[in-house]
Parts: structure tokens; C-alpha cells; sequence
């Protein structure tokens, strides 16, 4: 695979905007800053466009710390109005956030607003020379009373992704946000080339870009001009704690879709964890012992065993007003226990970022494979009857299961025609098939050489997604056999096959599976469910 993904662990969201518009200067934040020097830092640096106090005005980077666990991650806004990134960093702003970067944050860099500023002058002297180039330019800065070189645009931004790097930190480069500047029913697209040096300073410097000024823009223009005019404040640059959200949340998308392992890691979720059976209705038997943890393992994930009371744990996508695609999650864990941080929670907080809700199934284990498909079945059709108060398509179901979890769901796309457990109440009325399958290095799907009887090849099988690494020599096999069997049955499949990952990598990999989360949401989207 030739796609790319940065593995964010976390660093600093630089905010680079740009326009020859001078722009409110917001005061600094007064609330002290709580660092936890253990944990990764996202900063958020850049202009007021991400951070503003002022005239009823918000920026994004404020509401955008919300969509973050602060028990796992550092979120800094870091960001000050009225800067350029000339001035952001001969004002020392830049030098304070290098100070507390280390190894392992994310820097999202963002600047231009104020880039297209006047060069010299007594009253704000911020705009940087145009282009990309080496060009300098002497003054006698008539506002600091100092001699200083300019340099262009392009000169302070490889500065900071240079410096970034340095610490061993991860930069991502943000285009504009979008100011409500209306023609012929047309946003304006980023003023000035600032985009478009964005891009191309990223690409040479080989770091992500997010082209956030499209995506603001086409949101705005599907919102219309009327509903745009309602998310800002005095002014057409800057937002208003509704434009401020709205922001924030298409960073969060486009970061869910670029970096899956940062939001679906550090992304902060709510839950609501429901019963997959009424109450002394488990058919089937449940563990000997009582639910318990598995003692931590070096990796410190979060292992269940001994589960005789299966859950669904419900995590919501935000609503924009229609009903979302959801999937249920399956974790592995060798039908011994299941992984459910993992293989479950991170990769909900992840589907939640791209706008899917997400399911996590807690099922029956240890070696309980009856119990664990009846388990899923009951949840796929539990979604479903409750798909109006759970704001869920139900006719966009999906399952999504890792190792053990994979084979689970593989066998549930497969073996849905009859039940395997005698109807409970109305909600086994609903049907248990899924209506598309993800699987990530399922287990157990071939035996001496050969595929597993137990999937069923006669049945109406949804489109597959499998995915497995060439090196995962357990399991491989069982993939590669399940394809060939998938194509021969006519059904709509897509095997990606990496040469290098293992097996359990989920989100974590830092070889080539790492950018599966991508290939998948590819997948989705040319099936059309999203």
C-alpha cells in the first residue's frame, strides 16, 4: 500500500491562517495550564482564529480540547490572536512552546490570517515576506524599536516543522479556516495563496496536511449563507462559539481520518453500557467463575474473562441530524478473555471521530464460542430494534472484529438465516445479519490447511472488508482462504494484505498496517455507507 498515516502520539497544532485583514487581538487565557509531564501534549498553536476571548468571538482550539481524554493527553491551546508566524515566533511564543515539547507529542501547524500583514510599521508589523523562498527583507521594526531580517511565509513555517521534528514530535500542517466572504453563492476558499503554501510546504517537507479550508468550505456552502452568518461574531474571520464547534469538530473528523490511532487512543468518548439478554434469559451456559480481570500483562491492556453477562456498551456519534452508520466492535483475546480497550474502546472513540457510532460487545469467554455467537447475533438485532432511540441507520449495521473477534464476525455474516437460540421477545423479530463486515486478522478461519466449515457460503454474505499482515503466520492462512472463497461465491470483498505488522496490532501499528483504518474508510466509502 503506498497510502501514508501519521502515527500521532502527540505534539502541537500550530494554526497558521492568513489574510491581509487585521484581526482582533484576543487577551492571553488566564486559566493556569495543568501539564502532566507523563503524558503526551497536543498543542494547539496558532491565531485567533483558534484562539479568541474577544467581542463575542471563540476560536476552534478552545472546544476542540473537549473531544479529548485528559487522563490520557495533554491538550494546550496554545494559540494567540493577532500573530503571524513572523510573529509567533520573534515574540518568543514559539521558543515557550519548544520548551515544554518532547518526544512523542503532535503539532498541528496552522498560520496565515495575518501573514498578509504590513511589513514595518509603529502599530502591528507582523506580515512575512510572500512565497516560500529564501528571500530576506532588513527593517528597523518600527513597532519593537529593533533590527530584524523577515523572512517568507514558507522560511518560518519549515522553521517550526523543522524544530518540531527536532524534539522528536510529530508536526501536521492545517490550511485556513474560512472567512464568511460570500460571491454568487460561493465561499471564499482561503484568501490569498496561504492554502496553497500550506500544501505544498507540507509536501516538501514530507508531514500530513489537512486542507481544512475545503473542508470548512464545502461544510458552509451545504450549510448556506444565511445558517454561515449565524456562526460568526462582529466580524467575517472570526466565529462565534457555534462556528468555533462546528470548527472544531471538522478538525476532529479530518484528524480521525489522517491519524486514527490519535483520536481513537486519546479521544474522549461517552458511553451507555446496556444488557445483550433479559434478565435469567442467557441461553446457552456462562463462565464457572466470576467476571474478572486478567491480571496486566507488560502491555497494561485491559483483558476480561470469565464474562456470563454479556454487554453492549453504546458510544454516539454526534447527532447532525439524521441517523448515523454504526458498527459493532468485537475485541479478540483468543475466546479467553477479550481486549477491550484495544480492540474495543479505541476503536470507538476512532468510528466515533469519522461519525460513526460504535458498539462495543463485552462476550461470553472462556471458550465459549456458542455463547459469544449467540451474543452477537442478540446485540445486531438489540441495535436494530432500538435503532430510532440510539439515532442509528439500521440498514447501515456493520461488525468489526480483531483476531478472535474477527472470526466471530466473520461467522455472523455468514450464519444468520437461522438463529442459533430460541426466540426470546420482539427484539429477535429484528434481523441479525450485518449489513457489511470488517475484519481485522480474524483467527481460527481455516483447519488443517483447509477453510473452516463453520461459516456458511451459501448464505447472502455482506461485503467484507479483511485485512491481515503476510507475517501474521497463525492466521494468514485462514484469510487468504476466506477471500478466495468470498470471490468464488460472488460476494463483494476487499483483502489488504501487508507484508509486514503481526498479528494485534489495531491502531497501535507503526509498520505498514498502520494505515488500514484509511484503506477501510475508503472501503465504506465506495460501498456507500459512508
Amino acid at each position: 500500500m503506498t497510502s501514508r498515516i501519521v502515527i500521532v502520539a502527540f505534539s502541537l497544532i500550530i494554526l497558521l491562517a492568513t489574510s491581509s485583514l487585521s484581526q482582533t487581538v484576543a487577551p492571553s487565557q488566564t486559566s493556569v495550564e495543568q501539564i502532566n509531564p507523563k503524558l503526551p501534549t497536543i498543542f494547539v498553536v496558532g491565531d485567533s482564529t483558534a484562539n479568541n476571548h474577544a467581542n463575542g468571538g471563540l476560536g476552534w482550539g478552545d472546544p476542540f480540547i473537549t473531544y479529548f481524554d485528559l487522563t490520557k493527553a495533554n491538550v494546550l491551546n496554545r494559540a494567540r490572536g493577532g500573530r503571524s508566524s513572523r510573529t509567533f515566533i520573534t515574540e518568543g511564543l514559539w521558543d515557550k512552546v519548544l520548551s515544554d515539547m518532547k518526544a512523542g507529542d503532535v503539532v498541528l501547524i496552522q498560520f496565515g490570517h495575518n501573514d498578509a500583514g504590513a511589513i514595518n510599521d509603529a502599530s502591528r508589523a507582523r506580515g512575512s515576506l510572500p512565497g516560500l523562498g529564501e528571500d530576506t527583507q532588513e527593517i528597523d521594526n518600527e513597532l519593537t524599536k529593533k533590527h530584524e531580517v523577515v523572512h517568507t511565509y514558507g522560511w518560518y513555517m519549515r522553521k517550526m516543522i523543522a524544530d518540531t521534528k527536532a524534539k522528536g514530535a510529530t508536526p501536521i500542517v492545517l490550511s485556513l479556516t474560512v472567512r464568511n466572504i460570500w460571491k454568487d453563492g460561493r465561499v471564499e476558499r482561503g484568501s490569498g495563496k496561504f492554502s496553497q503554501w500550506a500544501a505544498e510546504i507540507a509536501k516538501s517537507q514530507n508531514v500530513e496536511f489537512i486542507d481544512l479550508t475545503t473542508i470548512i468550505a464545502d461544510k458552509y456552502e451545504q450549510l448556506g449563507e444565511d445558517k454561515v452568518k449565524t456562526l460568526f461574531a462582529t466580524d467575517h474571520t472570526h466565529t462565534n462559539s457555534a462556528g468555533a464547534e462546528l470548527n472544531a469538530e471538522l478538525v476532529v473528523a479530518a484528524l480521525g481520518n489522517f491519524n486514527p490511532g490519535l483520536m481513537g487512543i486519546y479521544g474522549k468518548t461517552t458511553a451507555t453500557t446496556v444488557d445483550v439478554w433479559p434478565e435469567r434469559h442467557i441461553p446457552g451456559k456462562g463462565a464457572d467463575s466470576p467476571e474478572t480481570d486478567r491480571p496486566t500483562t507488560t502491555d497494561n491492556f485491559h483483558r476480561i474473562t470469565n464474562v456470563s453477562r454479556p454487554t453492549l456498551t453504546l458510544f454516539r456519534a454526534k447527532n447532525n441530524g439524521s441517523r448515523q452508520p454504526a458498527m459493532i466492535v468485537c475485541p479478540g483475546g483468543g475466546y479467553t478473555y477479550v481486549v477491550i480497550d484495544k480492540e474495543g474502546t479505541e476503536l470507538a472513540a476512532w468510528l466515533n471521530s469519522i461519525g460513526f457510532s460504535a458498539l462495543v460487545l463485552k462476550y461470553r469467554v472462556p471458550q465459549n464460542r456458542d455463547g459469544a455467537l449467540q451474543d452477537l447475533q442478540r446485540a445486531i438485532s438489540l441495535t436494530r430494534a432500538n435503532a430510532a432511540e440510539w439515532n442509528i441507520d439500521p440498514n447501515k449495521l456493520g461488525v468489526m472484529g480483531f483476531s478472535a473477534g474477527g472470526n466471530l464476525a466473520a461467522k455472523a455474516s455468514t450464519v444468520f438465516d437461522t438463529r442459533t437460540y430460541s426466540r426470546i421477545d420482539a427484539i429477535d423479530d429484528h434481523s441479525s445479519r450485518p449489513d457489511f463486515a470488517v475484519l481485522v486478522y480474524p483467527a481460527y478461519l481455516d483447519k488443517d490447511g483447509k477453510l473452516t466449515t463453520e461459516v456458511n457460503l451459501k448464505a447472502k454474505i455482506p461485503p467484507t472488508l479483511i485485512v491481515f499482515a503476510e507475517d501474521d503466520k497463525n492466521y494468514v492462512l485462514g484469510g487468504k482462504l476466506y477471500h478466495a472463497a468470498l470471490d468464488a461465491a460472488k460476494v463483494p470483498n476487499e483483502f489488504l494484505l501487508y507484508q509486514n505488522g503481526g498479528h494485534g496490532f489495531a491502531l497501535r501499528s507503526d509498520k505498514e498496517p498502520r494505515v488500514w483504518p484509511q484503506a477501510a474508510l475508503a472501503w465504506l466509502h465506495k460501498i456507500g455507507v459512508r
